[in-house]
């Protein structure tokens, strides 16, 4: 790899991007293996092929419905519960709520007691009151908007270029865990559920996330106003794509082959990696942040997928691939919408994610209530439905929240050369009153190296280099890295006003 000195790695050969997915799980294989873990629990769960597919309804209905409803409503006010702690409790409460221990071991025994009672009553299924799946439900929801919130703060840390490779082979091998389900008995599969959540647990505990996050920044109106409309559109794209896989599932009478499962995810998960590693490679080879990119795949994965209800009948093995292709983007998209904002407005990562994947929680919840309510398939109504979906679909992204505004969120990467980069962080320096150490310090952090590159190359502990960190974000008033760079381009900051 070859470092050009704007904050963006860059390959010196095309076939050369494999080693930085294994440099980088290298470094951060503990929380990369713990949110795969996460990712996979949750799949595992909510999907209707998943583990709570019973053999008296189609679809796991008897059980995983009204689990289903629990889950949604809860991750939802988990994530409402974690933006209000994180924006106006103090900061000692804060961490002890959303980052100690305790919190964590408490979301654990949540979601492992929900996990093994919501799969255990497939096995009766039939005597299993529905509110005894909604309660187990409700603990997974918990505890999974709580896991996934403490994630996104981790993966915070990192750089977004870090992030993303991180995040690629995550969000692709998380299916794999569905390829291997259906072939387990079903007795095994309780158990194999729970021990991912546990693997999850553990790399939580055995991570940290950043010490440069704060509780309480205070927001300006244009960062708030931009917020709420990509949660609005977050809320918008996740109703429709649940309200399809649900209308689709329960509404019309295309039952796939519980044979063709593991094929039906082995297409998922190819088509996963391979946008993330087209996607990522663009990025490479513009030496730039495109997240637009991302946003733009979904768009258009959501378009497919409205369009193949119409040949769901005909076609319903390519409708179930576009159906869960969509569902395994929206949660990977989010994230990475919310880290980048967090990225560069001052609003801690718990705090952007919280919102956006609350948002998300609420949309699957609405859209599978009126999956439900509209009930079986009408021909009569199908066209409506679409024209719907599509209205709705299109609003959110020419309207709600464009691609203008999605590129005036997200963090783009310097455009210097390294004389002139070097020449910066000498002004920037000596206009904040910088020690020399600190200098050095920053021209490293200029350059997108993390803590432990600084402190092997300066000689210094890692703890050393944390101190200056908090220093120089001080001295310069900004909150992440992101800011930083922006400071050092000489970028007008008064977007994201600190």
């Amino acid at each position: 790899m070859a470092d050009n000195g704007i904050g963006w790695t860059r390959f010196p050969r095309g076939d050369a991007f494999f080693p930085e997915i294994r440099m980088t799980f290298r470094e951060h294989a503990v929380p990369i293996v713990g949110i795969t873990a996460l990712l996979a629990w949750m799949e595992a769960l909510l999907c209707f092929e998943g583990v709570l597919r019973d053999d008296v309804m189609y679809g796991g209905g008897i059980v995983h419905d009204p689990f289903f409803v629990g889950f949604a409503l809860f991750g939802a006010l988990g994530c409402a519960t974690s933006v209000l702690v994180s924006r106006y409790a103090d900061r000692p409460m804060a961490s002890c709520a959303l980052e100690g221990r305790p919190a964590l071991y408490t979301a654990g025994v949540f979601g492992i007691v929900g996990t093994l009672g919501a799969a255990l009553g497939v096995l009766c299924a039939e005597s299993m009151p529905p509110w005894l799946s909604f309660a187990c439900g409700a603990c997974c929801g918990a505890a999974c908007a709580w896991m996934l919130l403490r994630f996104c703060g981790i993966f915070a840390e990192l750089d977004l270029r870090q992030t993303l490779v991180a995040l690629m082979p995550t969000f692709s091998l998380q299916w794999a865990v569905m390829i291997v389900i259906p072939v387990m008995p079903l007795i095994v599969r309780p158990v194999f559920v729970a021990i991912l959540l546990f693997v999850s647990i553990i790399s939580v505990a055995r991570s940290c996330g950043s010490d440069a996050e704060e509780h309480g920044t205070p927001v300006n109106a244009r960062t708030a106003v931009r917020l709420f409309r990509m949660v609005a559109a977050a809320f918008i794209l996740s109703t429709i794509v649940q309200f399809l896989i649900t209308y689709f599932v329960h509404g019309i009478d295309v039952p796939l082959d519980p044979a063709a499962f593991s094929m039906l995810f082995f297409f998922v998960m190819v088509a996963v990696f391979a946008v993330f590693a087209m996607i990522i490679r663009i990025m490479n080879s513009m030496e730039g942040y495109r997240v637009d990119l991302f946003y733009r795949t979904f768009f258009v994965i959501c378009l497919a997928c409205i369009g193949s209800i119409g040949i769901a009948r005909s076609w319903h093995v390519a409708s179930y691939i576009g159906m869960y292709i969509a569902f395994s983007l929206m949660v990977p998209v989010l994230i990475i919408l919310a880290l980048g904002i967090s990225a560069v407005a001052p609003l801690n990562a718990r705090q952007s994610a919280g919102e956006v994947l609350g948002s998300m929680f609420l949309g699957q919840l609405v859209g599978f209530a009126c999956a439900i309510a509209l009930g079986s398939s009408n021909a009569r109504l199908e066209g409506f439905i679409v024209l719907l979906c599509l209205m709705a679909v299109g609003i959110a992204y020419a309207f709600v929240f464009p691609e203008s505004m999605l590129e005036r969120m997200m963090p783009h990467v310097l455009k210097l050369e390294r004389a002139t980069l070097e020449r910066r962080c000498e002004e920037v320096a000596r206009r904040f009153e910088l020690s020399p150490r600190e200098a050095e310090v920053l021209a490293f952090f200029a350059r997108g190296r993390d803590a432990a590159y600084v402190a092997e190359r300066l000689t210094i502990a890692k703890s050393t280099v944390t101190t200056h960190r908090k220093s120089i974000y001080r001295k310069l008033g900004v909150h992440t890295q992101q800011q930083l760079l922006s400071v050092v381009d000489g970028e007008d900051l008064s977007l994201h006003e600190r």
